[in-house]
């Protein structure tokens, strides 16, 4: 392997110097995923409402006056191809209201560590959304594992941004939902935990009984945003096949079968639907859900609002994205 040279070397460090030394994790897909100044933002998601719940959303707020929704679940595939996947979820969180906090869960897709939290807050080209550094200091303090652990797996992370830009792009609509602000949380796939067939002593349960117990104490009126996808299939995934109708078919029948798991409100349920191909089919958001679930158990039922599938002719491959949301019970 090819060493760097001593000026390739010092660059690289002082660009990690800098990202680690920012107040915020600056958004990097302005131009490409999404449009780069902010009408083009709001035009996007006017759009993708109206192809997606069909009606702008100044139509799909509804009254907003019952409380901020106690969870989303919104998929991170590029605006451009699920864009309008993205308009079922966020027609949720405006008809319930506006919260103070959104603790994002993202799916670490470059991060090493099962679970990482950011102290940092955001900055994209529609503003700045701090952290609750507070309330990441009290989650700290409720787990027995680091939390605040590899810092620059948050940078260039579309799974978060995504949500960052969407939340944004709410309250540039519609100001009451404005003033907001976030913890950033990167999780992995659970993947040890289904090689060995089970969650027992996984740091996802811990993750979710202290998160529930920070949120609590407090005292915001918080909504947790799982963005996720569902599976990633065939030749751009690794797999030795391209995926057909049958194909499709079939993934579609297991992605379902995970949400109605979830629709059940049994973490455990809902992980043990990934043992029998050990979660072949790549479905990222294991982890997220769990942690969800747990979080929601006896207070918040999860519903499936819209389910798709992303279909990449060029090379046969397959992405299958979700929203849904948790909703209070009783």
């Amino acid at each position: 392997m090819a060493r760097l040279s001593e000026d390739s070397w010092r660059a690289y460090e002082r660009y990690r110097s800098e990202l680690l030394g920012a107040p915020n994790i600056r958004g990097q897909h302005a131009g490409t995923c999404y449009p780069a100044d902010r009408d083009g933002v709001l035009r996007m998601v006017s759009e993708h409402f109206e192809r997606g719940v069909g009606a702008p959303p100044s139509i799909a707020k509804g009254d907003g006056n019952r409380g901020p929704l106690p969870g989303l679940v919104v998929p991170h595939l590029d605006f451009r191809v699920g864009g309008h996947v993205y308009s079922h979820g966020y027609r949720e969180l405006l008809a319930f209201g506006p919260a103070e906090l959104y603790v994002i869960l993202g799916v670490g897709h470059r991060c090493p560590a099962e679970l990482s939290v950011s102290r940092k807050g955001y900055e994209t080209i529609l503003g700045e959304v701090p952290c609750d550094r507070r309330l990441v200091e009290d989650l700290a303090g409720r787990v027995n594992f680091p939390i605040d652990v590899e810092p620059l797996s948050h940078h260039d992370e579309h799974s978060i941004e995504f949500a960052v830009i969407y939340l944004q792009a709410m309250a540039a609509m519609f100001p009451q939902f404005g003033g907001f602000s976030i913890v950033p949380v990167l999780c992995g796939g659970m993947h040890a935990e289904i090689m060995r067939g089970s969650p027992e002593g996984s740091s996802f349960g811990e993750f979710a009984a202290a998160l529930g117990a920070a949120i609590g104490a407090s005292g915001r009126r918080t909504c947790v945003l799982g963005s996720i996808d569902g599976s990633h299939v065939g030749p751009r995934f690794d797999h030795p096949f391209e995926v057909d109708a049958d194909v499709r078919r079939r993934i579609e029948r297991m992605d379902r079968a995970a949400f109605a798991a979830a629709e059940e409100g049994d973490p455990e349920a809902f992980f043990r639907v990934f043992l029998e191909t050990y979660n072949a089919q790549g479905f990222d958001g294991v982890g997220v859900l769990y942690i969800m679930l747990h979080l929601f158990h006896r207070s918040a039922a999860f519903e499936l609002l819209h389910y798709d599938q992303w279909y990449e002719r060029r090379d046969r491959s397959l992405v299958t994205l979700a929203s849904g949301a948790f909703r209070p019970v009783g």
